[in-house]
């Protein structure tokens, strides 16, 4: 059919998204809870991410991650053409592979009831780092293939706990400006990442693009969660050291009362 019949029968397939957007029900919008300061709104944004561990953390990591991890567009292509000298079916399988392991991870967010939490997305980054580094190990088409599906579930995993972390941290008057700079890193690393994974490939091979990509995902994983933690303690110096996402010293339990014992009437919140 060639390749303009491809690109038609993408078009066509968003005709399923529009209808979702009109049916979606939508209510009267409702005032702000929060206060309301003078200045651009998303300086006001920006200032609540800087101010608040749980928010930075996904917005940065995803930043880093978008950039340099999420470039299979680019990598499948590579791998396809200059390593196993394949051509638009063998991508195609490739491409498939990987929406195999996003969907399911899809499907499993969507079901699973897990709270999104630091620690999760921490995780999950780190996991996927280490498998798009062994993707650019593996030796053959079909090994390549095979682990693809595991490192599309990483990867949805990764933007899902992200999305979802920094809608429930955001304040809910200042929810859609934080999720606006959410997806401009998420989105806006592409420019910047694409024409870095062909400079790496030129240079260094095809397949040390992946394998780059999965380190720095690592790396910045763990390095963030670091920071951050350090930067909490130092915010509250008499807490004891905990990872990201981990309840605050003092912070009640599920069942309890919320009392301290010299407190009173003082309630904690988290």
């Amino acid at each position: 059919m060639g390749i303009g019949p491809v690109f038609l029968i993408n078009a066509v397939s968003y005709l399923a998204v529009l209808y979702g957007l009109i049916a979606a029900p939508t209510g009267a919008p409702r005032e702000p809870s929060g206060p309301q300061r003078d200045g651009p709104w998303l300086t006001e944004a920006f200032r609540h991410i800087t101010a608040t561990p749980e928010l930075l953390l996904p917005i940065t990591l995803i930043a880093v991650v978008g950039t340099f991890g999420l470039n299979f567009q680019v990598t499948l292509s590579l791998m396809a053409i200059k390593v196993f000298h394949s051509g638009a079916a063998a991508f195609g399988w490739l491409s498939a592979a990987y929406a195999a392991g996003s969907l399911t991870g899809t499907a499993l967010a969507a079901h699973g009831g897990q709270a999104p939490t630091a620690r999760r997305l921490v995780t999950a980054t780190a996991v996927f780092g280490v498998l798009e580094a062994a993707l650019g190990l593996m030796p053959g088409y079909g090994t390549f293939m095979a682990l693809l599906i595991p490192t599309g579930y990483a990867a949805v995993t990764v933007t899902a706990t992200a999305n979802a972390l920094t809608q429930v941290r955001a304040e809910p008057h200042l929810r859609g400006r934080v999720l606006s700079v959410y997806f401009l890193v998420l989105l806006g690393g592409t420019p910047i990442g694409a024409p870095l994974v062909g400079l790496v490939s030129d240079a260094f091979g095809t397949r040390s693009c992946l394998i780059l990509g999965g380190i720095v995902s690592t790396v910045s994983a763990l390095a963030l969660s670091s920071l951050i933690t350090e930067r909490r303690l130092l915010d509250h110096p008499r807490q004891v050291a905990g990872p990201v996402g981990a309840p605050l010293p003092g912070t009640p339990q599920a069942g309890t009362s919320g009392r301290t014992p010299s407190a009173g009437k003082e309630r904690f919140t988290r």
